[in-house]
């Protein structure tokens, strides 16, 4: 009697199995015979190069939940009795013989047989996963610059055999993103990896991000984790006129920096690129110093040698207030803070007072400082909405509520 003829059901480099069974059958009892044709050793047939891993040492096949009959290397055929119309063949490999040890990749095909005729079987092993390791493509990127990182995840079977080839995992991996800030400065391409061929992407959006962590998880097997941790960069840029040098810093509300210009009284502008333009005062040699991005949007900035608080908008034009104190001695105002109020808030060091300018009701006022001579350079607000601010030339801090209550100030040690 003809009996039915297959290729081997067999694993790609090194775990799925892709498997071909060809059977030229013949009817009897309403059977067919299927050889299985195993090769336990790299072999091209074709174009399709065929491989089970050096760690098998037997194949199970067993026909709808059946008693499964095995072959043991190196047994290069097993033969099978299919019954006639639609089977269900179940196929798997393992690291011992007559189907003992760890399974390393495993198959479930149905298939209409029909005796008398040739069937076709063809089916492709899914490896079996036992671990994990997750592993980025660049780890440490440069902080602050968008970057897509690829997201490489190696499979292994029980037998420490990398999985790879056409076939499926036996469960898919999971990814997902551990990120203790809850930044928001990355996302997944993807978040579930069916099989070798299937890649994910990691995408940093450039944002503030100390560290993350990018988790793998298969069903039944221990997490795998990979650390994404972007390196601070420095990069330096040149102003356009090298005889000045830059003061003071502050972000404005179009996603550029501002910073102010001694001694050529200038308030420039510098994008992420590093592109600087300078703009000039109303007021020539005002010198600014501190300036501060406002809460309407506007840069804020005092001019320590005109007695004048000043506005800028992002677009370049300006618009300039007088202190109220008349001299001598001048103002000087230096330190300001935006508390929230409505109100530009800033310190006179030359006449050690503190008053401010509101922001769009044209309203200013100012007030002593307790100390006299005391030299007040930086002002802050509180988390109680309290001003503090520093007096320099005695050693001491000061506080007040607003411009009309009594203001408290703490020495600190002499020196």
């Amino acid at each position: 009697m003809p009996s039915a003829t297959s290729s081997t059901p067999s694993l790609l480099p090194p775990a799925p199995l892709a498997a071909q069974a060809v059977s030229q059958s013949v009817k009897r009892h309403g059977h067919a015979r299927v050889t299985f044709k195993i090769h336990w050793k790299h072999r091209r047939q074709g174009r399709r190069l065929h491989y089970i891993p050096a760690t098998a040492r037997s194949i199970s096949i067993s026909i709808n939940d059946g008693v499964p009959q095995y072959a043991n290397s190196p047994t290069s055929a097993l033969v099978v009795s299919a019954p006639g119309g639609t089977d269900t063949f179940q196929i798997a490999t393992y690291d011992e013989q007559n189907g003992q040890g760890n399974i390393l990749s495993t198959a479930l095909v149905s298939q209409n047989i029909v005796p008398g005729h040739a069937n076709t079987i063809a089916a492709t092993l899914n490896g079996v996963i036992a671990s994990t390791v997750i592993a980025l493509s660049n780890p440490a990127p440069n902080a602050g610059v968008p970057a897509t990182i690829g997201v490489n995840a190696t499979a292994f079977d029980a037998d420490h055999n990398v999985i790879v080839g056409a076939g499926d995992y036996d469960t898919p991996i999971l990814l997902s993103i551990l990120d203790p800030a809850s930044s928001g400065t990355l996302s997944l391409s993807t978040v579930a990896l069916q099989n070798p061929s299937m890649a994910a992407k990691l995408v940093y959006n450039g944002g503030t991000l100390s560290s993350a962590i990018v988790v793998g998880r298969a069903n039944g097997v221990a997490s795998a984790t990979a650390t994404f941790a972007p390196t601070p960069t420095f990069y330096q840029f040149s102003i356009p006129v090298s005889s000045n040098r830059p003061q003071f810093i502050a972000q404005g509300s179009d996603g550029n920096m501002w910073f102010t210009e001694a001694p050529g009284s200038k308030v420039a502008r510098i994008t992420p690129a590093g592109v600087v333009t300078e703009f000039s005062p109303p007021t020539a040699n005002s010198n600014p110093e501190q300036i501060i991005g406002g809460s309407d949007g506007n840069l804020w900035f005092t001019e320590i040698s005109t007695n004048k608080i000043a506005k800028l908008t992002t677009t370049g034009v300006f618009t300039e207030f007088g202190t109220l104190f008349a001299p001598p001695p001048n103002d000087n105002p230096f330190g300001l803070v935006d508390r929230g109020d409505g109100n530009i808030w800033y310190v006179a060091n030359g006449s050690s007072r503190i008053g401010y300018q509101g922001i769009s009701s044209g309203v200013a006022a100012e007030t002593s400082i307790p100390t006299a001579n005391s030299g007040p350079y930086g002002i802050a607000t509180a988390p109680d909405l309290n001003l503090y601010y520093t007096e320099s030339a005695v050693d001491k801090i000061g506080r007040m509520t607003n411009l009309f209550t009594a203001q408290s100030e703490i020495t600190l040690t002499t020196g």
